[in-house]
């Protein structure tokens, strides 16, 4: 089960990572881009949207030369300023390495910003870190708890329904934290408005 959670993470972080973005910001592979010209001023004047968009410009648009060490660091500041979807990205690269050091604690850090804030996506990776016991105790309780989190406002995500359920069964987890998982993630509020789309 584990092996299938760490691949499950991997395929999850991978599909966010290469459709999230903006269809506008696909230009040129050079530093003279519109897109540079246009959010370079304000993410340097500290807008948390123009670092999260430059983020992506330098890890998606230049795909064929991209620059994690830079998208690393425009992420950073956005995640910084409590921007969920660059907190969620960020767990991505230290999750695999990419642009920092490998760092599970920090990538369980900037995921458990992200999920709650009510970032779905961050939820159910979350719910994969605690499965896997990485950058946190592993607790079947908890991974449950994100798993559903994550499909019960994103009916979408089915796949991580069936892992959720998989951890709620006997062998993981007793009726009596069955039951407190399913209350929990029923009565669960974000403590900031839900993360908007990319």
């Amino acid at each position: 089960m584990t092996h299938m959670l760490k691949l499950s993470l991997a395929s999850l972080l991978l599909g966010f990572f290469l459709f999230s973005m903006p269809a506008a910001a696909q230009q040129t592979s050079t530093n003279e881009s519109p897109f540079i010209k246009a959010n370079s001023p304000a993410a340097e004047r500290g807008n948390a949207t123009a670092q999260f968009n430059l983020g992506l410009y330098y890890s998606v648009v230049l795909r064929s030369h991209p620059n994690y060490e830079e998208a690393a660091k425009w992420f950073r500041m956005a995640a910084d300023q409590g921007d969920p979807r660059a907190q969620k990205l960020l767990c991505s690269f230290y999750y695999s390495g990419t642009g920092v050091q490998q760092d599970y604690n920090e990538a369980f850090k900037l995921c458990q910003k992200a999920a709650n804030a009510g970032d779905t996506q961050a939820q159910e990776i979350l719910g994969i870190m605690y499965a896997n016991g990485q950058g946190v105790q592993q607790d079947y309780q908890e991974a449950s708890f994100w798993l559903l989190l994550g499909v019960h406002t994103d009916f979408i995500k089915a796949t991580f329904h069936d892992r959720a359920n998989f951890l709620l069964s006997p062998q993981h987890l007793d009726e009596k934290q069955t039951k407190a998982v399913v209350e929990r993630v029923q009565a669960w509020k974000p403590t900031h408005a839900p993360a908007s789309k990319p």
